[in-house]
C-alpha cells in the first residue's frame, strides 16, 4: 500500500544534518515483524528516516543522543491494518516495544496529523 500526504509548503530538507551529527550516537531497535513499515520521523529536523529493516526488528544508527522522534509503524496482517505512533528521545541504547492500534487509513492519517508535537 502507499499513503500520500499533501503538503501546503515544503522546506528543505539536509540529510546530512542528520547522519553527520557530532558527539554520542544512539542505536536504535523497534521491535517489529517482516510485514512492518517503520520510520524515525526527527523532531525539529524536518526530516524522515529509514532504518535497515531485519528479522524482527528495525535497527537506526548514527542519529544524536537525547533527539526527540517519533516512530510510525505500519503493519498489514490478515486484511487487517495496524499502525503504532510513538515519540521517544534517544538514549545511548534505546529498544521499544511498538504500541499496535487497529484502525484504517483514514484513522493513520488522522493520527500522524496530530502527533504531539511535545514528544
Amino acid at each position: 500500500k502507499v499513503f500520500t500526504q499533501r503538503f501546503d509548503k515544503l522546506g528543505w530538507i539536509a540529510c546530512s544534518r542528520i547522519t553527520n551529527t557530532q558527539g554520542a550516537k544512539a542505536d536504535v531497535i523497534i521491535q517489529d515483524d517482516a510485514d512492518c513499515d517503520v520510520r524515525l520521523v526527527v523532531k525539529n529536523k524536518n526530516a524522515i528516516v529509514r532504518g535497515n529493516n531485519c528479522v524482527g526488528y528495525s535497527r537506526f544508527d548514527d542519529l544524536a543522543v537525547d533527539q526527540q522522534v517519533y516512530i510510525v509503524a505500519v503493519r498489514y496482517s490478515q486484511g487487517q491494518m495496524f499502525y503504532a505512533i510513538q515519540g521517544v528521545t534517544l538514549e545511548k541504547q534505546t529498544v521499544v516495544s511498538l504500541s499496535w492500534i487497529k484502525g484504517n487509513e483514514d484513522e493513520f492519517e488522522a493520527a500522524v496529523r496530530h502527533m504531539n508535537p511535545s514528544v
